[in-house]
């Protein structure tokens, strides 16, 4: 599978990159939106893990703008505090889930193994 991890913070992405790539994945990492969408345009992605709170373009406009390159794309959000309103927002995305931070690595995983179904 080949992952997008998107998050302003090196220390949150990069641990979580090579996980993912011990467990047979193939991982890009951008440090922002616009970045990602550059790689979402011009890579194969099959699954976009983000956060939500990022400078300029937050995790939900990110999603909203990927549908726009590629609207089957499964996406998953990570965010340290989850809100009603941003609950709404993933929702209306489709083919998105929610996911608190820190990161529960196995239910990350599980996750992951539902949405390439």
């Amino acid at each position: 599978m080949h992952i997008l991890l998107v998050d302003d913070e090196k220390v949150v992405i990069q641990p979580l990159a090579r996980l993912l790539e011990k467990l047979g994945n193939s991982v890009a990492c951008a440090h922002n939106g616009e970045e990602a969408l550059l790689i979402i345009e011009n890579q194969r992605v099959d699954l976009l893990i983000s956060d939500i709170r990022m400078p300029q373009m937050d995790g939900v406009r990110l999603m909203q703008a990927s549908r726009n390159l590629k609207p089957n794309l499964p996406i998953i959000l990570m965010a340290g505090y989850i809100e009603d309103e941003m609950r709404e927002k993933v929702a209306w995305g489709g083919l998105c889930r929610l996911l608190p931070k820190p990161i529960d690595l196995e239910i990350l995983l599980t996750t992951i193994k539902e949405m390439e179904q």
